[in-house]
């Protein structure tokens, strides 16, 4: 296997774009699409920071004679929080919603915003303790998870003084899906930009 193979395959490994990789070693996405079509061959200081960021020695990514010295502890429990803080966050919706329809008492919803909470900060462990790096669509998916029972709460309150965790009529619900899909958009062109920087 060559340079540019090992480069691509350790790329999709971690789950990056070309993009997301051209930023953490300071290099523009053209340089990186070079790289793994074999125009052009890292510099030494680029081959350094690709083996940092990899976590694989240098004789790896330039002869392919040493295995891969990935340190998986770290870089399993990253993943499995990230992985697990979308599941927290869907459950936590779907548990906030079960209760407010089951006994609509502010109790009811309490199990389920502390699922959500639990959710939120395993996102951060996993992103900023154990350095993870999430796709921007699961940024983007977090978000919108996170943002819907605030986001129903007040838009009902607003429209109706009463609130709730969800849309229950059309007139909570026509303003809510509005505000939601703007807030959507907007969030996703933000994460989209913040990605490409």
């Amino acid at each position: 296997m060559s340079i540019e193979m090992r480069i691509r395959q350790l790329r999709k490994e971690k789950g990056l774009s070309q993009e997301e990789l051209a930023e953490e070693v300071g290099v523009s996405r053209q340089a990186v699409s070079k790289w793994e079509s074999n125009q052009s061959t890292p510099d030494l200081l680029r081959i350094i920071k690709l083996s940092e960021y990899f976590n694989v020695t240098t004789d790896y990514l330039l002869k392919g004679t040493e295995a891969s010295n990935q340190k998986d502890e770290p870089l399993n429990i990253g993943k499995i929080l990230l992985i697990g803080s979308t599941f927290l966050l869907l459950v936590g919706l779907f548990t906030t919603i079960a209760g407010w329809y089951d006994k609509q008492t502010a109790n009811a919803i309490l199990g389920g915003v502390i699922i959500q909470m639990v959710g939120g900060s395993a996102y951060f462990m996993a992103i900023y303790v154990f350095k993870s790096t999430a796709p921007y669509l699961l940024k983007w998916f977090n978000f919108l998870l996170s943002s819907f029972i605030p986001l129903a709460m007040v838009v009902s309150y607003g429209v109706s003084q009463f609130v709730t965790p969800y849309p229950v009529d059309i007139y909570t619900g026509l303003p809510f899906t509005f505000t939601y899909l703007i807030i959507g958009l907007i969030s996703f062109i933000i994460i989209k930009k913040r990605k490409k920087v």
